[in-house]
């Protein structure tokens, strides 16, 4: 079984945890240049170019550990020793300390894992309300909805809309919403490692 790592926010760690979140949406790279009209329902695999075939970076079935940020005091090696920012404020025993970039977490700190279940590609404004919510967006006491407890990313009648906040507050810089990428659309579950 292939391992590989891949980056989660701590408010979708969170979701992750709470077995609110079991898709994530990815961008493409590069980005594909259809030519004609895109065949509805292709899944795994696709084309912009005759003999250009772009594959997904987490095939069904591989097995993904989770990089949040963390922070380490580095007696032992084991996710025990560990503090993550999903979890909440820092901690007073860690006070001076730093949050270390999720980037450069190893997997011996990591305390999630997932498998792979299903790929597909879209483009990222044609999720729907129901896979909005398998993203991770909650639902809100007043019936709304946001990205987070803190109600980031708040809508009173769309989920849709807050997963726009969420997907602008993590990839706007380079892929905005509005510029409407194509996305692999991963589904998982939790596993145990």
């Amino acid at each position: 079984m292939t391992e590989k790592p891949m980056l989660f926010s701590p408010a979708m760690v969170r979701a992750i945890q709470a077995g609110t979140k079991s898709q994530t949406r990815r961008v493409v790279k590069p980005q594909p240049v259809w030519r004609g009209t895109p065949t509805p329902g292709i899944t795994a695999h696709f084309f912009d170019d005759p003999g250009r075939w772009f594959s997904p970076p987490y095939p069904v079935g591989t097995r993904v550990w989770v990089r949040e940020t963390w922070w380490c005091n580095g007696e032992s090696e084991t996710p025990e020793s560990c503090e993550y920012r999903a979890d909440g404020e820092m901690p007073p025993h860690m006070a001076g300390a730093k949050w270390r970039s999720p980037m450069f977490m190893p997997r011996w700190a990591a305390r999630e894992f997932l498998e792979i279940t299903g790929v597909s590609v879209e483009p990222v404004q044609n999720i729907s309300e129901a896979d909005a919510l398998a993203e991770g967006i909650l639902q809100t006491r007043d019936g709304g909805y946001a990205y987070d407890a803190e109600g980031r990313g708040y809508h009173g009648a769309d989920p849709r809309i807050s997963y726009m906040h969420l997907w602008d507050s993590i990839n706007g810089k380079k892929h905005p919403w509005e510029s409407n990428p194509w996305v692999w659309c991963y589904e998982f579950r939790r596993v145990t490692p």
